[in-house]
């Protein structure tokens, strides 16, 4: 059985590789709309199924992308009034 504190040190210890899985799966993705003709993609970080990342990880993600020549651009809120209107974030190329 896992404990706590044995789930603390995991995650702790494996932020590196889970950043990587993110780069990978939104890699794929990346490669899947690129082949249609398509230059950006919205919320990278809901690409596959992982969930959304602690920020420790997202930071590793962004620049291990930003490295590669990506874009990752986090745009504000484009109808703060609308309730069904938030900040976002692209990956372009």
């Amino acid at each position: 059985m896992l404990t706590a504190e044995q789930a603390r040190q995991i995650s702790v210890s494996n932020t590196e590789l889970a950043a990587t899985e993110y780069v990978e799966r939104i890699l794929l993705e990346v490669e899947k709309v690129a082949l249609m003709g398509e230059r950006e993609i919205y919320s990278p970080l809901k690409v596959g199924i992982l969930g959304y990342p602690p920020s420790q990880t997202i930071k590793k993600i962004r620049n291990s992308l930003e490295d590669l020549g990506y874009l990752w651009i986090d745009h504000p809120d484009p109808d703060p009034g609308h309730p069904c209107s938030a900040p976002y974030t692209t990956l372009e190329w």
